[in-house]
C-alpha cells in the first residue's frame, strides 16, 4: 500500500523545481513577532541522533552532526561569513589577497587566550595548519588541501598562506568549511594529547563534560574575548540515537530543539502550535556508492539498469514523506544545468540491460542499522527485484560502515555527499583516479579534467558550466545514484532565539538565547 501511494505521487516529485542553493527560513506557527534584545543565562539542550567521535582533527579524522555545533561552540574560526558569503572578520581581521591570488595574508586579533591560557597568535595557528598540511598525520581531509602550499608566521600577530594557484573555495575553508580545518584548537592541548576528549579553543563556551554516548556539556566562558557573549550559561548536547524518542522529548521540553529528517515529525511539529521549524536547503546529496573494481558494479550495463530501477520519488515518499527535495546531481538546487541525463526509474529499461549483461546480479547494500536506514535497504531490495537484481541489505553501525567502505570492504553502500559551499572538493577526493579517497574505484581521464579545470578557475560562469558537466558526466558513468537531494531541519522550542543557521545539519547556536 505504501509502495502503491509513493508511485502515485511520483510526477510531482520528478517536476521538482531546482529552488535555491542555502535557504534558511523558519516556519513559527501564529502571528510573526518583533525580536526582542538577547536575554542572558538559562542552560540550552540539543537532541542529535548519533553519538559524537572527537573532537581533535589527526584522531577523529572527520566530525558527525552534533560534534559540529560542540567544535563551533567551544572554538573559534578566523573568519564568520554574511548572508552574501563575505568574509566576517573573527579571530582573523581581513584576508589580504596578492594580485596573482595565489598568497593570501590575515593579520590577527591581539589579547586572545585559549581556555587553557595559552596565546592565540600566530604560533597557535601555523602550528594547526602544519599539522594538517604534513603528510605523515595523515589528515582525513588533507587532498581538499591540496592547492595549500605551505602556511608561514609573518610576525606574532600576521599569517601567511601559499597556494599552488588562485584557488576560489579557499575563502571558505578559512571561514568554516569542513570544521576541523578552519577552527583553531589550543596547541598546547593538542600536543598534550588532550584535544580530542576535552577539546581547548578561544570560544565562547568551556568544555566541561562528556558522557560518551550519553551527552556533552559546555558552559560559558566569562572570559570570551567578544564581549558580551554568550548569551546561555550552558549548551547540553545529548545523543538520542531513536527518532521517536528525541521527538518525544522535545515535545516535552526535556530537549529545547533537536535535529532530524523524519518526515512525520517535521509534518507534526509544522502543525504544532508549540514547535518551530527551520529548514535549510543545502549542497550535497543522499546516495549509494557503487564499488566499481568488483563485479558486477565494474560492469556499466549493471550500474545503468541499477539506476532505471532505483525509484527516487518512492524513497522520498517512503522514507522523508516528501520533505526533502529530488535529485539529479549533487550541487544544490541553486544550480540550474538543464537535462543532465539522469536516468528517470525505468524497470523495463532495467530488465533489458539485465539481459543483455546475460548473467545474474546479486549485491549486498550495506546502510545504517538506524530505523531510516533498514527503511532505506528495504525498498532499495524491492525497487531492485522489481528488475530482477537480487539485494540483500545488511545494516552496520555508522562507524563501522565508514570504515568498511574505507577499507573497500562492500559492494555498494548508502553514503552521504556533505553540506560544502564548493561540491566539487569533495568531488576531487571521491571521484579523481589519482585521488587516495577515491573508495569506489573509479577512473575517468574526462573526470580527472573537469576536476583540475574548476580547481583553477576562478571564473563564476565558467565554474557554472564545469559543474554542470560533472553532473552529465557522474550520471554518464554512474559512479553513485542519489537518493534524495539535501535538506536539513531543526525543530525547536519557540522560546530558543539567535540559531545562525544550519551547516551540514549542525545548527549554530554560539549566538542563541532563551526568551
Amino acid at each position: 500500500m505504501q509502495i502503491e501511494k509513493a508511485r502515485k505521487r511520483k510526477r510531482e516529485w520528478l517536476v521538482a523545481g531546482l529552488g535555491v542553493l542555502v535557504l534558511l527560513f523558519v516556519v513559527v506557527p501564529g502571528q510573526a513577532r518583533e525580536a526582542p534584545e538577547p536575554a542572558h543565562g538559562g542552560t540550552l539542550t540539543l537532541g542529535v541522533e548519533l553519538p559524537i567521535r572527537g573532537f581533535d582533527a589527526i584522531k577523529a579524522r572527520f566530525l558527525i552532526r552534533g560534534g559540529r555545533t560542540v567544535v563551533d561552540l567551544v572554538e573559534d574560526p578566523l573568519f564568520l561569513r554574511d548572508e552574501k558569503g563575505e568574509l566576517v572578520p573573527h579571530l582573523g581581521l581581513k584576508a589580504e589577497v596578492s594580485e596573482d591570488g595565489k598568497t593570501w595574508t590575515v593579520p590577527l586579533r591581539e589579547g586572545v587566550e585559549f581556555h587553557d591560557g595559552t596565546p592565540f597568535n600566530a604560533d597557535a595557528v601555523v602550528h594547526h595548519w602544519r599539522r594538517l598540511l604534513d603528510p605523515e598525520k595523515r589528515f582525513y581531509r588533507r587532498d581538499l588541501l591540496r592547492p595549500v602550499k605551505s602556511v608561514e608566521k609573518v610576525d606574532d600577530f600576521t599569517v601567511r598562506f601559499h597556494l599552488l594557484h588562485p584557488w576560489t573555495p579557499f575563502r571558505s575553508i578559512l571561514s568554516g568549511e569542513g570544521g576541523l580545518v578552519s577552527h583553531i584548537p589550543s596547541p598546547k592541548a593538542v600536543e598534550e594529547g588532550d584535544q580530542n576528549e576535552r577539546p581547548v579553543g578561544t570560544g565562547p563556551f568551556l568544555f566541561k563534560e562528556w558522557k560518551r554516548g550519553d551527552r556533552i556539556v559546555v558552559e560559558r566562558n566569562p572570559g570570551y574575548w567578544k564581549k558580551g557573549q554568550p548569551y546561555l550559561d550552558r549548551v547540553v548536547v545529548r545523543v538520542l540515537p531513536d527518532h521517536q524518542s528525541r521527538f518525544a522529548a522535545l515535545k516535552a521540553g526535556e530537549a529545547d530543539l533537536i535535529t532530524t529528517d523524519m518526515g512525520v515529525h517535521i509534518r507534526e511539529a509544522q502543525s504544532h502550535s508549540s514547535l518551530s521549524v527551520l529548514e535549510s536547503d543545502a549542497n550535497g546529496a543522499e546516495i549509494i556508492y557503487f564499488n566499481m573494481g568488483k563485479p558486477p558494479l565494474d560492469d556499466e550495463r549493471v550500474r545503468q539498469a541499477i539506476a532505471h530501477a532505483h525509484d527516487q520519488p518512492m524513497h522520498l515518499e517512503l522514507v522523508y514523506e516528501g520533505t526533502v527535495p529530488f535529485a539529479r546531481h549533487p550541487f544544490g538546487r541553486a544550480l540550474g544545468c538543464g537535462d543532465t541525463g539522469y536516468r528517470e526509474h525505468d524497470p523495463e529499461k532495467a530488465r533489458a540491460l539485465l539481459a543483455e549483461y546475460g548473467q545474474p546480479v546479486e549485491l549486498e547494500l550495506m546502510h545504517t542499522n538506524t530505523s531510516r536506514g533498514r527503511k532505506t535497504g528495504e525498498i532499495f531490495r524491492q525497487n531492485m527485484k522489481e528488475a530482477g537484481i537480487s539485494v540483500k541489505p545488511v545494516g552496520v553501525e555508522p562507524t563501522m560502515m565508514i570504515q568498511r567502505v574505507f577499507m573497500d570492504n562492500y559492494q555498494a553502500s548508502t553514503w552521504r555527499i556533505p553540506d560544502m559551499d564548493y561540491v566539487s572538493l569533495y568531488l576531487r577526493m571521491v571521484l579523481h583516479s589519482r585521488s587516495p579517497r577515491n573508495r569506489i574505484h573509479y577512473s575517468s581521464s574526462k573526470m580527472d579534467a573537469l576536476l583540475q579545470e574548476i580547481a583553477t578557475t576562478t571564473e563564476p560562469s565558467r565554474r557554472g558550466e564545469l559543474r554542470c558537466e560533472m553532473a552529465r558526466r557522474i550520471n554518464e558513468d554512474l559512479p553513485f545514484i542519489y537518493r534524495s537531494g539535501s535538506r536539513f531541519h531543526v525543530l525547536f522550542r519557540p522560546q530558543v532565539r539567535g540559531i545562525m543557521g544550519v551547516r551540514n545539519g549542525a545548527p549554530r547556536l554560539r549566538e542563541a538565547w532563551l526568551e
